[in-house]
């Protein structure tokens, strides 16, 4: 749930990837060129514009990746970074963040792993789900249906793609949802366990993400949100704050254990990243 899209607007910290550089946005314009046909690895294009204004279409460059954790795995189809072109569409409100694959759906999936019973045979849903990573695994570790939701409904595509090439069509779906609006009628509130990962880029975002995981929570359900800092301030105890005014008790664990070893390798601060889990009032669900 973002206003337009529930990761519109990122801008990620530090820079989109290695290949990055401080260039303006006229320049990376300028050196965009059209991209070849798309081909099966890509779910769709958009359209920028040059220096002098001629339409330029640009690939997402998916490609085939590998999501393993707890002798279990995924393939699926993903961006394995953005590029400098990426960063021109974010500032032209085009969202492209979905399509990567981001280090907290790993971790998230790492965390799932070591603690099945918290999805196995129960009802998830996945807030900014992008393409699907975190409600993918929970499937494969045997939850009963997960519902992927993202505001971009151009993760339909993606997500529905990843799932069928796990074989896991018939327990995962989509359904767009913007954080802090009214669910649809087809996203009733009663879900044992809400995910989420790496999907605060923005300060201001904890309390709608935490309405929409409230509103979809069942009485003793668990919302888990994978964190990896990605704006200039700790977004934590916001999160905590929003989570406390909605009646969900929190609890904040080391995320060490389940962070892959490349989010170490980033320039970034990796030992503030951490696996929230926010409860609602009742039983608990799973562990």
């Amino acid at each position: 749930g973002r206003e337009r899209s529930s990761r519109a607007r990122a801008r990620p910290q530090p820079p989109l990837g290695p290949a990055a550089s401080p260039r303006s946005p006229a320049a990376l314009r300028a050196a965009a060129k059209p991209s070849a046909a798309a081909g099966d690895n890509r779910c769709g294009d958009y359209v920028m514009a040059d220096e002098e204004g001629e339409a330029v279409e640009v690939g997402y460059g998916h490609t085939d990746l590998a999501v393993s954790a707890g002798g279990e795995s995924l393939d699926v189809t993903a961006a394995v970074a953005l590029t400098p072109v990426d960063a021109v569409a974010l500032l032209d409100d085009v969202d492209v963040t979905g399509h990567r694959l981001w280090e907290g759906a790993r971790m998230l999936a790492q965390y799932l792993a070591q603690n099945r019973p918290t999805v196995e045979g129960l009802q998830v849903a996945e807030l900014g789900c992008g393409s699907g990573v975190g409600g993918l695994f929970a499937a494969r570790l045997g939850a009963a249906r997960v519902v992927c939701t993202d505001a971009n409904p151009e993760m339909r595509d993606l997500v529905e793609k990843n799932a069928e090439r796990n074989g896991l069509s018939e327990v995962v779906s989509f359904e767009e949802l913007t954080w802090g609006s009214p669910l649809p009628e087809a996203l009733p509130g009663a879900f044992d366990v809400v995910l989420a990962a790496e999907v605060v880029y923005e300060e201001g975002v904890g309390p709608p993400l935490v309405d929409s995981a409230a509103a979809l929570l069942r009485p003793g359900g668990v919302f888990l949100l994978a964190y990896v800092p990605r704006c200039l301030t700790d977004q934590i105890p916001a999160l905590m704050e929003a989570a406390q005014a909605r009646g969900l008790e929190v609890e904040r664990y080391d995320a060490e254990p389940f962070l892959p070893r490349e989010l170490w390798a980033r320039d970034m601060d990796a030992p503030s990243c951490a696996l929230l889990r926010m409860t609602s009032g009742g039983a608990p669900a799973g562990v």
